[in-house]
């Protein structure tokens, strides 16, 4: 029986760009939470590591933003499923951020 599994495939720019996140040297890669989003039309991702948050283009695999929440840390990432502009920041304490990329704020804090 034929398996209908597709081997993955990594996505990468024509000029050999990786995206990478940068990460705390001071605190060790296995104790920075980290996590990743895509956005629902594949144009976008947004990663955080530790407590730096990037989003990037997925055409030019170049950081659009950059920016540190204020503490704690983000442990989970999402995309509004109709507005690639707002996402979600689940945060280490539980709480969660709504951020309009757009305008470069904390929309809400709950």
């Amino acid at each position: 029986m034929e398996s209908l599994e597709e081997a993955p495939q990594l996505w990468q720019s024509l000029s050999g760009t990786l995206m990478t996140n940068d990460i705390n040297d001071g605190k060790p890669a296995e104790e920075s939470a980290a996590c990743i989003a895509l956005s629902k039309n594949d144009c976008y991702v947004i990663s955080a590591s530790d407590r730096k948050v990037s989003l990037f283009n997925m055409m030019t695999f170049n950081v659009m933003e950059m920016f540190i929440p204020p503490p704690p840390a983000a442990t989970f990432l999402a995309f509004h499923p109709h507005d690639n502009n707002i996402v979600a920041f689940g945060m280490e304490d539980s709480t969660i951020q709504i951020y309009n990329v757009r305008a470069d704020k904390i929309k809400f804090l709950t």
